[in-house]
């Protein structure tokens, strides 16, 4: 069992700076009555002109698939993926700075482009908590998740029995893991499949936990790649690159008879804008028209489906976007899984379709709190079937960070998926998802979103035991003595008197503080964050408060909360704030609160610029309170650097009393 284990989540940045409508140029007010206000600067900063991918309207020779085309040099997206149509895909960089209109056309106009679009960055920014409340959090943890010990599963007798599973973790992380990686993401998904499902990464255990680089960049700049120590984030092509590198690494283990099963793990999401939003095909059926990138990626995961492996990915977090929905791929758990038809003229592979009534591309997962309720960072409408502890997990090492996110929600869904197929490795893959589903907690809430066609289900809050238990009693074959499962048994008592009685350094008397509407439009720090160059003269505005520009951003692998809670006591709320020990050469120059009603809808608070020295803990009591009851919240700080002016922004889960007592 692994002794460590951090995560992050899928969480986004808020930008405070009020902007006036009028400078927004390039925003537009859509036929549907919504309010379109990505500019074209900022659309080209995630999306440069640079890069392109292609979809070639035939398949060239081997040794020159992607040609020259002017100062256009072309790569295979895929340079080994069977079959015809995925060796129709290019990765083009121009050479020679950014190209005009006329050179583009060069290459989006030529004879054998079919199609071609801008590729676009992806990344996953992150949360924490103070670290003195991490024993408590870490006993909750394993309650919520209700994990089994190596006790439990007799494993000193029955590890030998076990069948092999592989997870690939397409992340930040290269293959060989470098002492500093850039990034951690990857890392602390790697570590906590690892400790859910009792694996490792050296191939000495059934659970064989790997890395797979699918976030190589640093910066927005053709040079800015590290394939040593990897990234903060990456190009849709590269994503889709890592997917297949995840699978060409599984395929090379042994013969076929032979081969463990695979379960991937992508905790990555980008916003609908960018390309890979369902719309309504014949007979409604969600149908994917999406750029070249895009595509590709729908077909690295359609032809790991093809090999029956299992994709588990992030629903995503709460952006302040003004947009409702899972993010992507998360979404396309609403399209099914490719047919037997499909896998043979797309891949040449002959293979049977599944026998399951349940069988989508891959499964999303979304996060709950530790009272079994949405977490304050679910998205609005974009809630799927499954979801697990995503606040405040700590695993492994009680010194690690307690994050808050849908990634750490993923990771845990794909250990317990992993653990399952350890015990019955002849399970069909959406078999062994049905058993998660059906063992888990009904919350009696609806989903948002599922397979295309399915009858509507339920949110289910699954567990490692009791997925495991349910799939022993219908499957059989289980070598271990019978489980005693009981998650949500123990008590937050101990956590919230902790919370009521942490007390704080100083107590800010703020002079006022400033509600704004959830979609005002904000400019002038996202100016800043988004171009290296320094802000330009007019201000570009996106929609919401929220931004698109964590798509794009040089993220630290830190949150920058380190001990962030809220608590009410009569009309007294009071959020309490210590920043993180990466950030203690940086300077608070705007923070935002959001609370969630119990009543629907959302507060949100402005604090404006914050004297915050790292070291220290201070209060900021909200005046005047909202009014109503507070569900939870999420904090937001953007942060500049005092040597560079340099600014970064982060979202983290506010730590609150539950007051959580097992039934």
């Amino acid at each position: 069992m692994m002794t460590s284990t951090r995560g992050y989540s899928l969480a986004s940045l808020a930008l405070l700076a009020a902007c006036s409508l009028d400078a927004a140029e390039d925003a537009q007010w859509l036929a549907d009555g919504t309010f379109r206000a990505i500019t074209v600067a900022q659309k080209n900063s995630v999306c440069p002109v640079w890069r392109q991918v292609v979809r070639r309207t035939e398949v060239g020779a081997l040794a020159n698939r992607c040609p020259t085309v002017g100062l256009w040099t072309g790569t295979p997206l895929f340079e080994d993926l069977p079959g015809g149509l995925p060796g129709r895909y290019c990765v083009y960089e121009y050479t020679n700075d950014t190209p005009t209109p006329k050179q583009l056309e060069t290459l989006t106009k030529n004879a054998k482009t079919a199609e071609a679009g801008a590729d676009c960055l992806a990344m996953m920014p992150q949360a924490q908590l103070r670290t003195t409340m991490n024993p408590l959090l870490q006993e909750l943890t394993a309650d919520r998740l209700d994990l089994l010990s190596e006790t439990d599963l007799d494993l000193d007798d029955t590890d030998v029995l076990r069948d092999p599973v592989v997870v690939a973790t397409a992340d930040s992380v290269p293959d060989d893991e470098p002492a500093e990686p850039r990034s951690e993401h990857g890392v602390i998904v790697a570590e906590l499949i690892e400790h859910i499902a009792h694996g490792c990464e050296n191939g000495s255990c059934p659970v064989d936990v790997h890395n797979s680089l699918a976030l190589p960049r640093y910066g927005t700049k053709p040079g800015d790649v590290d394939l040593v120590n990897g990234g903060f984030q990456g190009f849709q092509s590269e994503t889709a690159r890592g997917l297949r590198r995840a699978v060409r690494g599984w395929e090379a283990m042994i013969t076929p008879a032979y081969r463990p099963r695979l379960v991937i793990n992508l905790s990555i999401a980008w916003l609908p804008f960018f390309g890979g939003a369902l719309s309504p095909g014949p007979g409604g059926v969600p149908t994917l028209n999406a750029p070249p990138a895009v595509d590709a990626i729908e077909l690295a995961i359609a032809y790991a489906s093809c090999r029956r492996a299992l994709t588990i990915a992030s629903a995503g977090n709460a952006a302040d976007d003004c947009e409702e929905g899972p993010m992507l791929p998360a979404a396309w758990e609403q399209m099914p899984a490719p047919s037997a038809a499909r896998c043979l003229a797309d891949f040449g592979l002959v293979v049977a379709d599944s026998l399951e009534s349940y069988a989508p591309l891959l499964y999303s997962v979304g996060a709950v709190g530790l009272d079994g309720e949405a977490s304050s960072i679910s998205r609005e409408a974009g809630r799927p079937r499954l979801a697990a502890l995503g606040d405040h997990v700590v695993g492994g090492q009680v010194t690690t960070n307690a994050l808050t996110g849908t990634s750490m929600a993923t990771a845990a869904v794909s250990g317990f998926a992993a653990l399952l197929w350890s015990y019955n490795r002849d399970l069909d893959p959406h078999r062994v998802m049905r058993r998660i589903y059906e063992a888990g907690r009904d919350t009696d809430d609806p989903a948002d979103y599922g397979l295309f066609g399915a009858p509507a289900a339920d949110v289910h809050q699954v567990t490692a035991c009791s997925a495991l238990e349910h799939m022993c009693a219908t499957e059989g074959g289980c070598p271990f003595p019978a489980l005693a499962c009981d998650g949500m048994s123990l008590s937050t008592e101990a956590l919230d008197d902790a919370i009521l009685g942490y007390v704080p350094d100083e107590e800010i008397e703020l002079g006022f503080t400033e509600t704004d509407e959830p979609c005002e439009l904000y400019c002038e720090q996202t100016n800043k964050a988004l171009y290296a160059s320094g802000a330009p003269d007019s201000c570009p505005v996106i929609e919401g408060v929220s931004r698109v520009d964590y798509l794009v951003k040089e993220t630290p692998p830190n949150p920058g909360c380190s001990a962030c809670k809220w608590t009410s006591s009569g009309p007294k709320t009071t959020v309490s704030l210590s920043i993180a020990p990466e950030f203690q050469l940086w300077d608070v120059v705007s923070a935002k609160v959001d609370f969630k009603m119990t009543s629907g809808g959302s507060i949100p608070v402005v604090l404006g610029a914050i004297d915050l020295p790292f070291g220290e803990t201070k209060d900021f009591p909200i005046s005047p309170s909202p009014t109503g009851t507070i569900e939870s919240g999420k904090i937001t700080l953007t942060f500049e650097e005092q040597s560079t002016g340099a600014l970064v922004t982060t979202t983290d889960a506010l730590l609150q009393p539950t007051f959580f007592t097992p039934p």
